[in-house]
C-alpha cells in the first residue's frame, strides 16, 4: 500500500507525551479513513468474521489503538517525509534540532507502549474514550527513511512545521491475514 499523511502544526524537539498525543490525534482521522477503504476494510471484515480483531487492536490503559503497520501482519514501512520548517535552507541543526523532532514524530506515529505515554486531562478525555488509529504498532517497523527539508516561508515559529509523510508498506512474509495488503 502507498499513501500520504499530512500534518501542519507544532513539532518540538523532545516533545512530551501531550505533544506526541496531539500529533497522533491530528493524524488519526486520515488513518481512520484508510481503514474504511480497501484493502484495509476487507482485512478488518475478514478479521472480524474470524473473531480475531484483538490482534489488530491493542488496549493500553483502557484505550483501544489500531495500527496499520503491525508486526502481527508481518509488515514494515518505508517513509519519505517532506519537512517544511522555519529557518534558512541548510540550517538543519541550528533551527530545531531535526533528529529529536523526527523522534517526536516517530513516537506520535506509533501506538503508545504503555499507559504512561497517554496524557490525561480535559482536552484528551473525549478523544481517549474511542478507538485511536495509528500508523505504526511500533516505530521499529520503520525500515527506510528519507527526509527532504524545505524552508517554510509561511512560518515564523521554529516549532511550526508542515509535513507530507509518504508511506509505503511492505510485507516481510506472506501469511493468510496479510494477503491482499
Amino acid at each position: 500500500m502507498e499513501f500520504c499523511l499530512f500534518y501542519r502544526g507544532k513539532l518540538p524537539s523532545n516533545g512530551d507525551i501531550k505533544e506526541k498525543h496531539r500529533i497522533r490525534l491530528a493524524l488519526q482521522p486520515q488513518i481512520e479513513k484508510l481503514w474504511e477503504q480497501k484493502p484495509l476494510s476487507g482485512l478488518l471484515s475478514k478479521k472480524m468474521k474470524n473473531g480475531k480483531e484483538n490482534d489488530l487492536v491493542t488496549d493500553i490503559g483502557g484505550i483501544r489503538f489500531q495500527s496499520i503497520v503491525t508486526g502481527n501482519l508481518n509488515m514494515i514501512a518505508d517513509l519519505e517525509i517532506d519537512f517544511l520548517r522555519y529557518g534558512n535552507p541548510g540550517e538543519l541543526v541550528q533551527c530545531g534540532d531535526i533528529d529529536n523532532r523526527v523522534k517526536t514524530l516517530f513516537d506520535a506515529l506509533r501506538s503508545p507502549n504503555n499507559s504512561s505515554e497517554i496524557p490525561t486531562g480535559p482536552e484528551f478525555d473525549s478523544e481517549n474514550k474511542k478507538i485511536i488509529f495509528c500508523l505504526l504498532d511500533d516505530d521499529r517497523l520503520i525500515a527506510n527513511l528519507k527526509i527532504n527539508t524545505f524552508q517554510n516561508l509561511n512560518g515564523d515559529d521554529e516549532n511550526d512545521v508542515i509535513l507530507l509523510i509518504k508511506v509505503k508498506t511492505r510485507l516481510t512474509s506472506l501469511i493468510y491475514d496479510n494477503m491482499g495488503l
